[in-house]
């Protein structure tokens, strides 16, 4: 949900285990106030960072015809 929120995406280096489910509240037309919930709400940073990341580019595909 925060690679929504940021138009980027998110790593996960707190080193926590497992899933947690809670509750983050911001105003989405200020994406910078995204990382300031984070901080104040969860104690988590968020870096700026540049790195190269693995996707799958799918430039065509056809729907093949019933027989």
């Amino acid at each position: 949900m925060l690679q929504e929120g940021l138009d980027r995406v998110v790593f996960d280096e707190s080193g926590l285990p497992g899933f947690y489910d809670l509750s983050l509240y911001w105003n989405p037309e200020k994406p910078e106030t995204v990382t300031d919930s984070v901080r104040q709400e969860l104690g988590l940073e968020l870096v700026n960072e540049r790195r190269p990341v693995k996707v799958l580019v799918i430039d065509h595909f056809e729907v093949p015809l019933l027989k």
